[in-house]
C-alpha cells in the first residue's frame, strides 16, 4: 500500500510548482527582476527547454520523457517497497522534482524557472565562474531529495534500519 506520508509530499510539491509556474507566467515580464528578499531571492521569468545551466538545450521532448519516467519510477518504487521514513521522504522530493518538470515540458515545450539567488550565483561565480541558473520549485525539491538520500546513503546503516529498537 502507498505510503501517505510520499504521496502528500508529491502532490503538495507538484501542485505549487505548477502554480507557482501558472503564475509566472501570468504575471511576470521575461527577464525583469522582482526582489523578494534583497541579496537571497528574486523573482524572474525565464523559459528553459533543456537542463540546468541550459545544458541540453533544445531538449524538452526526450528530457520530460525521461523526467516522467524517473518520477513515475520513484513513485512505483514507493509504492512497492517498504522503507524509512527518511528514505520516503528523499525520494518523494525526487519524485516531485522529476514530475514537476515533466509536466512543466510536456504542458509547455518549456520549464518555466522564476527563483533567482544572489548569494548562490556569487558562490557558484567564485567556484565555477558561471553564475547560478534561474530555478523553479522542482528543482529546488529535487536537489533537496538528492542532498537528503546522499546523506542518508553516508550515514550509518544502524542509524538508517527501521528495525532495530532506539
Amino acid at each position: 500500500m502507498f505510503r501517505v506520508l510520499p504521496l502528500s509530499l508529491i502532490a503538495l510539491i507538484l501542485a505549487a510548482d505548477l502554480a507557482l509556474g501558472a503564475w509566472a507566467r501570468a504575471t511576470l515580464q521575461p527577464g525583469q527582476f522582482q526582489v523578494v528578499i534583497p541579496h537571497v531571492l528574486a523573482l524572474v521569468l525565464v523559459y528553459n527547454t533543456g537542463a540546468a545551466w541550459s545544458s541540453l538545450s533544445g531538449q524538452v521532448n526526450w528530457l520530460s520523457l525521461l523526467r516522467l519516467l524517473v518520477g513515475l519510477a520513484l513513485l512505483i518504487d514507493l509504492a512497492l517497497r517498504r522503507r524509512p521514513a527518511s528514505w520516503q521522504i528523499g525520494l518523494a522530493l525526487i519524485a516531485a522534482g522529476a514530475l514537476g518538470n515533466a509536466v512543466d515540458g510536456l504542458l509547455h515545450g518549456r520549464v518555466t524557472d522564476l527563483l533567482y539567488s544572489d548569494w548562490l550565483s556569487w558562490l557558484t561565480l567564485h567556484l565555477y565562474r558561471q553564475s547560478f541558473p534561474v530555478f523553479n520549485l522542482a528543482d529546488s525539491a529535487l536537489v533537496a531529495g538528492v542532498i537528503w538520500t546522499l546523506l542518508l546513503s553516508a550515514w550509518p546503516k544502524r542509524a538508517a534500519s527501521p528495525e532495530r529498537p532506539a
